[in-house]
Formats: C-alpha cells, sequence, structure tokens
C-alpha cells in the first residue's frame, strides 16, 4: 500500500491537499489510541510532502526549458510584418490542396489557436510503464521494479497488474504471490480500495492452495523440523490474520496431519505447543472432529509402538507370539507355520487384540493387512485330537481286554498292560501327528487345493479337515494297528473315528465338549456329570464281572474242607495229603 492510498488522494495533489488530509486523518488515527496506524500515516504524510516537493521542482524546471526554446533569438534585422489572416487562410488551403509549402508560412510564427485532441482509447502511459515494470517480475526483482514504479508515479497501475499475475494459479508463482500480498497487504484492513474483490478472492484461493501443497510435500518427506518451520512461517503471513483465515490454517495442518501416511508422536507433540492446542482455552484450535481423529491416531501410535515393541522381544511367550502374527509384516510361509505352532492361549490372545483394534483404532485393520479377522481366522485349524484320543483309548481297552483280562489277567496287571499300550499308541500316534504337520505345512498349497477339491469325500467330518496335515496320522496309526494286532482293534478304531466324524456334522460334540470342560455353572451340569461317572464305573464292573466268569466242575466247593484242598491241588502232580493236625479218627486209613 502506497502513501496516496492510506491518505486516500491522487499522486498530482499539491502540498495543500496533503496537508488537508493529514489533517483530517489524524482524528481516526490518534497516537495514544493507535501507534501503528499514526506511524503508518506520518510516513504516508512525508513521504507524499516529499513526492508533491520534487513534483512541483520538476514542473518548474521543464516550463522554463520550454518558455527558453519558444523565445525567439534575438534579430538585428526588424521582424516582417504577419500576413493578414485573409491571406495566412489562403496559403493553408493550397497547402491542402498541392501539398506546396509557401516560405513564409515557415518564416512566419503560426498563431492560429490548435484545436483541442481527441482522446484515443486504449491504455494510460502510466498503465504502459507499469506493464513494462512488471514484465517478468519475480521476487528478487520486486522491491527495485516497485521503486521505479513510485518513482514514475505509476505504482496504482503496478499494483494492479500484480494482481491480475497473481490470479492465475502456477506453483512456480507461490513466493511471488505471497511476497506482493504481503507488501501490498492484501486481504487485510489495510488493502486498497480500488481492487477487484473477485480479483482478491482469486488470489486467496490460490495462496491457500499453495500451502496446502507446501504443506502435503514437507510432510511427505518426513522432515519433522521442516514442516514446523513451513507452519511457523505461514503463521507470520499477513493474509492469515483474520479469524477465519487463521482457522482455516489451524484446520489444514490438522488435515493435513490426518491424510498424511507419516506420523510421529514427537511432530505431533511440537506442533500442539507450538500453535497451542494443548492449552486449557485455547486461542484457537482446528475443528473438534479434526482434533478428535488426531487425538485418536495418536492413541493408535502408542498401540501400534507398544505391539511392535512386544513383538520383538527376544522372549517366548504367548503375547510376542501374538503381536509378531498381527503386527508385523510377514510372508505366507511364515504365517502358516506360526499359526500351526500356535495354542489356545494364542489364539485367545489374538481375538482380544483384533476385538481392541476393531473398537478402538479401525484405521489400523485398513493400515495392517494381516491383522483383519478374515485374513488369520481361517489359519485357526481344530485338529481332531478330541476323536483320536478317544479312538486310542477305545482300541487300548480292547486290546488289554481281549488278550489280558479275558484269559485270567487280574485287574491291577491288566491295568498295567492298558496304560503301557496307551503310551506306545499315544507315543506314536504323536510323532505321525508332528510328521504330517511338517509335510502339511510344506506343501500347504497343495494341501489346501486337495481339500477344497476332494476334502468333503475324503473325509466326513465337518468341516472337512487338511487331508496331509490332520487326516493322514489317523489313517498311518490305524494302518499301523493292523499290522501289528489285527483285524479287530483296526475296527474298533474305525468305528469310534467314523461316530465321531459323524458327531462332528451337529452341534451335539461341541455341546458336550464345551459342558464337560467348562466351568461349573449350575446345579444340573454337576448332576449330569455325576451320572456319566457313574455310568462309566458301572461299565467297568460289568466287564469285570463278565471276564471273571468261568464254568466250574460238578461239585467243585461243595466237599469237606480237606477234600476241598484236595480237589485244589487236582490240576498238580503232588498227591493229596491230609495234614497233621487233622483229627485222627478222621483220617483215612491207607
Amino acid at each position: 500500500m502506497n502513501c496516496w492510498s492510506v491518505l486516500g488522494i491522487s499522486h498530482e495533489a499539491d502540498a495543500r491537499t496533503i496537508k488537508r488530509h493529514y489533517a483530517a486523518l489524524l482524528k481516526r488515527y490518534r497516537p495514544d489510541e493507535d501507534p501503528e496506524g499514526f506511524q503508518r500515516l506520518r510516513e504516508a504524510y512525508e513521504q507524499a510532502l516529499d513526492w508533491a516537493k520534487a513534483h512541483q521542482d520538476d514542473t518548474v524546471d521543464s516550463s522554463t526549458n520550454s518558455a527558453s526554446l519558444l523565445v525567439p533569438p534575438p534579430q538585428t534585422t526588424p521582424a516582417a510584418s504577419p500576413p493578414p489572416a485573409g491571406q495566412l487562410a489562403e496559403q493553408l488551403a493550397k497547402v491542402h490542396q498541392d501539398g506546396t509549402v509557401d516560405s513564409t508560412i515557415n518564416s512566419a510564427p503560426l498563431l492560429v489557436p490548435l484545436p483541442d485532441p481527441i482522446p484515443v482509447a486504449g491504455p494510460t502511459p502510466a498503465w504502459r510503464l507499469a506493464e513494462r515494470l512488471a514484465a517478468g517480475l519475480d521476487t528478487d526483482c520486486f522491491d527495485d521494479r516497485l521503486e521505479q514504479a513510485q518513482r514514475y508515479a505509476c505504482a496504482r497501475e503496478f499494483e494492479s497488474i500484480a494482481l491480475q499475475r497473481c490470479q492465475a494459479f502456477n506453483i512456480e508463482n507461490a513466493r511471488l504471490t505471497e511476497r506482493v500480498t504481503n507488501h501490498f497487504h492484501w486481504l487485510t484492513p489495510w488493502q486498497s480500495d480500488h481492487l477487484s474483490r473477485e480479483a482478491l478472492q482469486n488470489v486467496l484461493r490460490n495462496l491457500k492452495g499453495y500451502a496446502q501443497i507446501g504443506m502435503a510435500e514437507s510432510l511427505c518427506g518426513a522432515d519433522t523440523p521442516y514442516f514446523l518451520d513451513y507452519c511457523q512461517h505461514l503463521g507470520k503471513q499477513s493474509w492469515l490474520q483474520s479469524l477465519d483465515n487463521a482457522q482455516w490454517l489451524h484446520d489444514s495442518i490438522a488435515q493435513t496431519l490426518l491424510e498424511s501416511s507419516f506420523w510421529s508422536d514427537e511432530l505431533f507433540e511440537a506442533l500442539s505447543t507450538q500453535l497451542g492446542w494443548k492449552q486449557p482455552r485455547p486461542p484457537l484450535r482446528c475443528d473438534d472432529r479434526y482434533w478428535s481423529q488426531l487425538l485418536a491416531r495418536k492413541h493408535r501410535s502408542i498401540f501400534l509402538a507398544e505391539q511392535q515393541r512386544i513383538a520383538n522381544q527376544k522372549s517366548d511367550s504367548s503375547a510376542r507370539r501374538a503381536a509378531r502374527f498381527l503386527f508385523l509384516p510377514t510372508t505366507e510361509d511364515e504365517r502358516m507355520k506360526m499359526a500351526a505352532y500356535f495354542n489356545t492361549e494364542d489364539w485367545a490372545l489374538c481375538e482380544k487384540l483384533a476385538q481392541t483394534a476393531q473398537q478402538f483404532h479401525p484405521e489400523l485393520l485398513a493400515e495392517l493387512p494381516g491383522l483383519a479377522p478374515r485374513t488369520w481366522r481361517p489359519l485357526h485349524r481344530k485338529p481332531p485330537v478330541v476323536p483320536l484320543v478317544l479312538a486310542i483309548l477305545s482300541t487300548t481297552t480292547f486290546i488289554a481286554y481281549r488278550d489280558f483280562y479275558r484269559l485270567g489277567g487280574n485287574l491291577y496287571d491288566t491295568l498295567l498292560i492298558w496304560g503301557l499300550i496307551t503310551i506306545m499308541l499315544g507315543t506314536c500316534g504323536w510323532l505321525l501327528s508332528r510328521f504330517c504337520l511338517s509335510l502339511g505345512l510344506g506343501h500347504w498349497r497343495l494341501d489346501t487345493r486337495l481339500q477344497e477339491r476332494y476334502g468333503r469325500w475324503l473325509s466326513l467330518r465337518r468341516p472337512p479337515p487338511l487331508p496331509i496335515r490332520e487326516s493322514l496320522p489317523s489313517g498311518l496309526l490305524g494302518g499301523l494297528l493292523y499290522v501289528v494286532q489285527g483285524l479287530g482293534p483296526l475296527l474298533v478304531y474305525s468305528t469310534i473315528l467314523v461316530v465321531m466324524a459323524l458327531l462332528s456334522r451337529t452341534r451335539h460334540l461341541q455341546l458336550a465338549v464345551q459342558w464337560l470342560t467348562g466351568p461349573p455353572a449350575s446345579l444340573r451340569r454337576e448332576v449330569w456329570l455325576g451320572i456319566a461317572i457313574g455310568l462309566a464305573a458301572s461299565l467297568i464292573t460289568v466287564m469285570t464281572v463278565s471276564a471273571n466268569y468261568r464254568p466250574v466242575p460238578p461239585g467243585y466247593g461243595l466237599q469237606a474242607w480237606p477234600e476241598r484242598l484236595c480237589a485244589a491241588q487236582a490240576e498238580t502232580d503232588t498227591p493229596c495229603r491230609q495234614p497233621q493236625w487233622y483229627p485222627p479218627q478222621q483220617r483215612e486209613q491207607p
């Protein structure tokens, strides 16, 4: 803004007009009430007086030079008298007719008054001069060009041309637009009144676009100090001092932070301190919805950093395995291997972490694809451990009953043999399961394709198990039973597996397992558990009685005591003799 705009007068005003306007404006800008406005008015007043004085001196000098050029030099001879008016008119007409000029016309002074010039439409000389000064304008030469415009009294035209140039959105002109806006106080109460409001709005839109691009580029490079310096630089711009534009700046900074892939807690804390966002009653802060999202992203960053710290620990725990499985980038093979060795506690912790992220930090599900439950829940396989254990126990019971207890072995020896067989079959089943697990992990893509295409035909269980990893161990163990024990144990083993597979097609088996393994919740559960234990004990008793049943020979156990004693020794080679303590009268005579 130049001195003429501050005083509200034209640059052609004289010193008297300048003083009159200055005195009138002193009533508005008092030194005690508005020192800055008074200082600006005083500087404009002094510049205008200097300009008026210099302009008056130049006018006097030019008029003196013009008068000296128009005054004829002194003549020694008397000057000829001017021709009459009629003769002069005839000579002028002759010039227009044949183009000849009489010598008397050139020698005599032309005293006829010239007509007023016709105004020609087009730019004024001041505008043309301002256009030449604005050609190739940039931030380096702006001050020099503006000084020249003020010197040649075309500063107002120079400002208008600069405003036209700044309306075009071009990122290369961002610095120039910012420099010109700050110098001429555009978009402030001190801007000139002759400027177009629509043009100023276009400049405001361009400045906002330049600021948003600059913030995004500075934050994209993860340069925290540069972003802080740039935000501080924007806060000092004159066009951002109004309440609406300052609010826009805070909202734009918050939006840039939310949309950027880069996030740093140190940057957020430093920016909040710099802008005063965390004060109890901040004078200005971003919109509440932006502020809540920023706080949520900060908490999300803290949550993610904590889980990544746990995942990088060296100790082997369920928390570390679950955090590494969900929050660290891994390949498909690594995820399959980790999921294969997870236990119940690991999966429960994965469910808890996924629910926490989905409830409080849903953006993490999009940032970390491996955290979404739809990606890792299918990896939670439930191998048929319970059916295999029941099949092994049933087969072991059948073998112990058939080969030991039925043939006369006592209960203690039978139970010992039953335990040994159970341990042997369980060890074989565990080794086969580990072998098939390693084989299935090495060829998990083939195993998955077999399950998808032929799983419903290869097994009666639902959902269909993985053929290599889950079905193959039970098949190999059945073949081993057939080779070692024959067809009978294999039939018992297969029958249990088929029955359990059919039960898996309904919810009865699942409900029974939950009922048996669940915590005590009601009297009904305790009663049914007691009934189940009683039925199991009754079954064992019936099997024991049936095993002890043998046919007794006629008269066995009905003789007198010595005869019973001899009857007990009938199967031995030792002859039966009556003991010495038996009464003599009852001894048999030899």
